[in-house]
């Protein structure tokens, strides 16, 4: 089965920004994660550390 593996970490191509339009920092981006994957996005988790470090999705093509 073909399928697009989508992901969001931590080096997004696109700047993550608070509400004030600053740059988010890492509390904000975990948040950003832990809400993802209460809608069905998988956690990545740092093999070495544990920490959560994003997340991915899988869709079809």
């Amino acid at each position: 089965m073909n399928r697009l593996v989508k992901k969001i970490g931590i080096e997004l191509e696109m700047p993550l920004v608070n509400q004030n339009y600053l740059a988010a920092d890492f509390d904000d981006a975990k948040k950003l994660f832990l809400d993802f994957s209460t809608q069905g996005w998988i956690k990545k988790n740092d093999p070495n550390t544990g920490a959560l470090i994003g997340v991915k999705r899988e869709t079809p093509k």
